[in-house]
């Protein structure tokens, strides 16, 4: 054998038996040192409410328990739910002796409810107070609880009822003057649809009168202005001025010339342009505008002879640019008095 061989056989059992006496002190110090760590986790003081039925029928007494738990230094007290707590009746109660139990005390008060008619009952929150002995200045307060008695006939045990089944409101619906209101709108309103119809299809069935050609309502205008001229000075040189007009729309719609928005040199300066206007032609509208232009700036006051002659040169004017008429020359010259037709072509 080796030296020092029998000593440490000799201390080996010396060690395992220091080992299990150190585990065992640990082991016995564990459950103090936890229940230690757990106690200052706890809160000063508990309070909680619970039913022993979710579910009864009418007259079946319900246990509504509250547990109430506080450290050994501090006092609790509970406060009264009154004889019908949450619309129930209040048929006993029962207070149990306090338990201390690892430094903290917890107490149980027992009420027995119960209720006649059937529906949803709500206990209330309970609030109870603590503090030091003397001043429970501080308050607690439980959750609610929830029962619900059911009636007799209800097949279902107490335990095993499941939600009622989902039921369907009556909603009201409008009131009968409203629905009275509304059909008469309706029917108003059909009747003018179908009166529109049927004027927009008597409308179609309606044969459209085509438009009149430049030049017939250019003729028969002016002799509509020729008859209801009387012979009066101020009134044939008014005449003038219309017959001028009448002219100038009907070279606009013939030639496509805005001759109502020009004067009379801006019409003269355009009747080259004018390719379906013969010379002739041009002369004839040159001698008319400016005998108008006499008599309405100059103040030339025309005679009978001379309106008529004015009349028959805007008619010879506007049968010879029909559209589509070949132009003839005038078998002669035109009836006027040499001096008066003179005159207004030489006005200024």
């Amino acid at each position: 054998p080796w030296p020092g061989q029998k000593t440490v056989a000799m201390r080996s059992p010396a060690l395992l038996y220091m080992a299990l006496g150190l585990s065992a002190c640990q082991s016995s110090a564990a459950p103090g040192a936890v229940r230690a760590a757990a106690a200052a986790t706890q809160p000063p003081a508990e309070i909680h409410s619970a039913a022993d039925k979710g579910f009864v029928a009418p007259a079946e007494a319900v246990q509504w328990q509250v547990d109430m738990e506080h450290a050994a230094d501090l006092q609790m007290q509970l406060e009264d739910p009154g004889d019908k707590p949450g619309g129930m009746k209040r048929l006993n109660m029962e207070v149990e002796k306090p338990r201390h139990l690892e430094g903290r005390i917890r107490q149980r008060v027992r009420f027995t409810l119960t209720a006649e008619q059937p529906g949803a009952y709500v206990l209330p929150a309970l609030s109870a107070s603590f503090g030091p002995p003397g001043k429970l200045t501080q308050r607690l307060q439980s959750q609610p609880v929830y029962v619900r008695v059911s009636p007799e006939d209800d097949p279902a045990p107490a335990s095993l009822r499941d939600l009622k089944p989902l039921e369907a409101f009556a909603v009201a619906g409008p009131p009968p003057w409203l629905l009275a209101a509304g059909a008469a709108a309706l029917l108003a309103l059909l009747a003018a649809a179908a009166w529109f119809w049927r004027r927009r299809r008597r409308q179609r069935r309606v044969p459209t009168t085509p438009a009149l050609p430049a030049h017939v309502v250019a003729l028969a205008a002016l002799d509509r202005l020729q008859s209801q001229t009387p012979a009066v000075g101020q009134a044939m040189r008014q005449a003038a001025f219309a017959a001028s007009e009448i002219v100038r729309v009907y070279v606009e719609s013939r030639f496509d010339l805005h001759a109502t928005f020009m004067t009379t040199e801006e019409i003269f300066s355009r009747l080259a342009d004018l390719v379906d206007l013969l010379p002739e032609e041009r002369r004839r509208l040159k001698e008319f505008l400016a005998q108008t232009d006499a008599m309405k700036y100059a103040g030339v006051v025309p005679d009978p002879p001379q309106l008529r002659a004015m009349f028959e040169r805007a008619r010879r004017f506007v049968r010879s640019t029909v559209a589509g008429a070949v132009p003839t020359p005038p078998a002669g010259p035109p009836p006027l008095p040499t001096s008066p037709a003179k005159t207004p072509r030489t006005a200024p």
